[in-house]
């Protein structure tokens, strides 16, 4: 048993190809159908048939499978199986997929049979009809045409009745009534009566893009067969879809290095975009508050590091609104708060600021002659303040009224007084303010008085204090101690 398994074996090997793979065949896509494709025998005839007219030339597809001799193409009569006509011989036997030119003869056959034909014993069978142009009646239309609208296409489908090779589709503004020309070769692009040739083809669907938004467009189909004669035409309207602008989302994410939240990086925030309408366009727009310069050139980034590592907290409100260029336009904005805490380490101590101290103010008269009140009347102000740096303003004021003649502010002189063996009496008020902060303001009233004494000299009255019958010699301490208080003034 072993043996003969072993034998037959390569015998088998051999002789599978034969059956499972067709040596030759008509090409179902063509413009027949074929009975068969196992490229052996043919089958019985069928009930379809492709009308060619007499006298016609066509292009018959065929594949080549397995090569083995030249073979031949016959127009037979299904009724007796004899063979009419020989269409061509010699057909050179080169595999894969062929196309082999035919003329029919110029006779008429209701059922008759192409036959590819190879060594007598491997074939493949369509059947055809064969008639002159004038016998040929118009085919019938496409028919359930339905259509799927968008804003810019209209997508169309339908229905295609038995023999026909080909569906032709004109495109137009309005209907037409007109039939395309049996003897001229049409192609896409060419015009019927205003009409645009757009569809060329055997298929059941097409496309049609490019259209106007909410705009009516005319459709007229028509059929023709194997003869070359169209059917009557089958009209169609279609609308395209208003236009529906989708509004575009933006989305914000913050890429700085942040380390615990601490203000130690720039400000770094990404946006991304997206929109369902793929053709839009976008702007993006950076706002923030407070305004805060946007360094970045990208504008999908907002970059700024104008306040990196300064050591102080950071808060911002960051929007970024993105506007498309659709119709109508579509805007949406996306809120980012920024905010980061001071860092400890990059902060100094503030120094803490000294107490400002008031200054103090004493005034003293000036020198008076000793025989009694002369016309000048002169007080001094001497200022004492334990803030060296400070500076003073002063303002003085008397009653009644005296103008000072003193470019000194720290001396209020006047000699319009002219009453020098008369008394004088003047209230004196200074005020003294310092430029520390805050800023500290003493005031000092002062009484001047003096009597005329031819006797015992000048009596001055400072407040409470009162001095008189003085010597000479009291009287040039009491100016020296003037001078010295003079000299220790601060303005």
């Amino acid at each position: 048993m072993r043996t003969i398994i072993t034998f037959f074996l390569p015998l088998i090997l051999v002789i599978m190809p034969s059956i499972v793979s067709a040596h030759i065949y008509l090409k179902p896509d063509g413009n027949v159908i074929p009975r068969n494709t196992n490229g052996v025998t043919c089958d019985v005839p069928g009930t379809y048939h492709a009308i060619f007219e007499s006298n016609s030339t066509v292009d018959i597809l065929y594949s080549v499978g397995i090569q083995h001799d030249p073979f031949e193409m016959y127009l037979i009569d299904n009724t007796d199986e004899n063979i009419i006509y020989t269409l061509v011989e010699n057909i050179p036997d080169i595999k894969g997929l062929n196309t082999q030119s035919i003329t029919f003869p110029d006779i008429e056959c209701a059922s008759c049979t192409l036959k590819l034909s190879q060594n007598a014993s491997y074939s493949s069978c369509a059947d055809i009809t064969l008639t002159r142009r004038e016998n040929i009646l118009p085919t019938n239309s496409v028919s359930h045409i339905i259509s799927t609208q968008t804003d810019q296409s209209v997508f169309l489908e339908w229905d295609n009745p038995d023999n026909i090779n080909q569906v032709m589709i004109l495109q137009s503004d309005f209907y037409i009534e007109s039939t395309p020309d049996s003897t001229k070769q049409y192609q896409n692009g060419d015009e019927i009566d205003g009409a645009t040739v757009i569809f060329l083809e055997i298929n059941d669907t097409y496309n049609v893009n490019g259209l106007i938004p909410q705009t009516d467009y005319y459709f007229q189909f028509f059929t023709r067969n194997m003869a070359g004669n169209y059917s009557k035409v089958n009209p169609y309207k279609a609308t395209t879809a208003e236009v529906i602008n989708n509004q575009p989302m933006i989305s914000l994410e913050d890429i700085r290095l942040q380390s615990d939240g601490v203000c130690e990086q720039a400000i770094n925030i990404v946006a991304t975009v997206t929109d369902v309408d793929a053709g839009d366009m976008h702007q993006i727009q950076w706002v923030t508050n407070p305004v805060l310069e946007n360094q970045s050139t990208d504008p999908l980034e907002f970059y700024n590091s104008s306040s990196i590592n300064d050591g102080t907290e950071k808060q911002f409100e960051i929007t970024a609104v993105v506007t498309d260029n659709g119709a109508p336009i579509k805007t949406h904005s996306q809120v980012y708060n920024f905010s980061c805490a001071a860092d400890p380490n990059l902060i100094e101590d503030e120094p803490i600021a000294e107490a400002n101290h008031a200054p103090k103010v004493v005034l003293i008269a000036g020198i008076q002659s000793i025989y009694g009140c002369e016309d000048i009347v002169e007080v001094f102000a001497a200022i004492e303040d334990e803030d060296e740096n400070d500076t003073f303003t002063v303002k003085w004021s008397v009653e009644p009224e005296l103008e000072n003649q003193s470019l000194d502010p720290l001396v209020f002189m006047n000699s319009t007084d002219t009453s020098g063996l008369q008394s004088k009496h003047y209230k004196f008020t200074v005020n003294v303010t310092d430029s520390g902060v805050p800023a500290q303001i003493s005031t000092k009233e002062f009484d001047y008085v003096c009597e005329p004494h031819p006797d015992q000299g000048l009596v001055i009255v400072d407040n409470e204090l009162s001095l008189g019958g003085l010597s000479h010699i009291y009287l040039w301490i009491l100016a020296i101690f003037a001078m010295v208080m003079r000299l220790k003034r601060k303005v």
